[in-house]
């Protein structure tokens, strides 16, 4: 069950909204169990999500758009029923929930005799999450800068490089408990990334 109450506006240079929601969860379901290989996917009890979302929007010029993005986010249960696996997480903060997060953009459309460009920069930043009920498995904040330039050779026709996690930022995106013989387990995102995409309209 999930409630939102938020607005909208539009100037003239300048869009965004902002909203403020709470969704409750009966019987979540997360994985649980010890032993690599031997999870199940189970209902540990209800939880509940309070939070404020917000976007905006600034035309700097013709050629420049500013955006923002970002949460504030208090995800808690506030019933756990799987005490076999946590004997006190009534309370705890429900996994892959991070508190806060922030994106900024600047992106440009460029005109010039051989084309459009179109540069792109953004920044993510994520807040500290957890990654089991127990919540002893924690990925701390972080911050990625991605970035790419297009350009349109032809109305119908665009070539784009980009680069994804500019700084090589090392950082977790799922991790799990061995047991107390075999220790902590985890997903090490990708590094940085170097791409090229050609896109085709017809």
């Amino acid at each position: 069950t999930s409630v939102e109450v938020g607005t909208r506006f539009n100037a003239q240079h300048v869009q965004g909204s902002i909203a403020a929601y709470r969704i409750d969860i009966k019987d979540a379901q997360l994985y649980q169990g010890d032993s690599v290989g031997y999870q199940s996917l189970r209902n540990v009890g209800d939880s509940r999500s309070t939070g404020v979302e917000f976007d905006l929007a600034w035309s700097l010029s013709r050629q420049w758009t500013l955006n923002a993005s970002g949460f504030i986010n208090r995800a808690r249960f506030t019933r756990y029923v799987a005490s076999s696996a946590c004997s006190a997480c009534g309370s705890n903060d429900v996994p892959f929930a991070p508190r806060h997060g922030l994106r900024l953009g600047l992106q440009g459309d460029l005109s010039s005799p051989v084309g459009n460009w179109r540069p792109q920069l953004n920044a993510r930043y994520l807040g500290a999450q957890y990654f089991d009920t127990a919540n002893t498995l924690r990925q701390a904040a972080y911050t990625l800068v991605d970035a790419a330039l297009a350009w349109q050779v032809r109305p119908d026709t665009e070539l784009a490089f980009y680069v994804h996690n500019l700084t090589d930022r090392a950082y977790r995106t799922y991790a799990f408990s061995g047991g107390p013989q075999l220790g902590n387990f985890a997903q090490v995102a990708s590094g940085r990334t170097l791409g090229v995409t050609l896109s085709y309209a017809y």
